[in-house]
């Protein structure tokens, strides 16, 4: 192999992992507040389903309250760690007071849509689906400093 092909090689390996490497700083969700808390629904409803040991974790609870707030009354940040994972933290304000939240969230349907894509299938119904991915790229705005209240983030 020439050097410069050797190279050209090895910058495409380096891209592949920075990208699979990403993180980011935090960004705010500004919009589509409906889209995330249907992919909270989706969430709740599979821990429903297979319940861990501690059932109903402290996190479940967060979330269930936050099915039942209103999209102006809870603010959610979001930082990509990884290819397909994001720390995110909420804060839901209500008259008792605010509560907050943090957890890992591994975004299933943006590894599956890649997974399509690698296989050359581009209308398959998983690109119809929201994911937090789509949220945290066009729906989301950087800030300045952590969310508050973040926990073990």
């Amino acid at each position: 192999m020439r050097h410069q092909e050797a190279e050209t090689v090895n910058n495409q390996h380096l891209l592949k992992v920075k990208s699979k490497n990403r993180t980011s700083g935090w960004k705010e969700l500004v919009s589509r507040k409906e889209d995330f808390l249907n992919i909270i629904k989706v969430l709740n409803r599979y821990y429903d389903a297979h319940p861990p040991k501690n059932y109903p974790t402290e996190s479940h609870k967060f979330r269930e309250n936050l099915l039942k707030s209103d999209v102006n009354s809870f603010r959610i940040f979001l930082k990509q760690f990884g290819e397909f994972e994001f720390m995110v933290s909420g804060q839901i304000n209500s008259r008792s007071g605010k509560q907050f939240d943090s957890w890992i969230h591994v975004d299933g349907i943006s590894h599956e849509r890649k997974t399509m894509q690698e296989k050359g299938i581009m209308n398959h119904p998983v690109f119809e689906i929201v994911c937090l991915t789509d949220l945290f790229m066009g729906s989301s705005s950087e800030i300045k400093e952590k969310p508050p209240e973040i926990g073990f983030l």
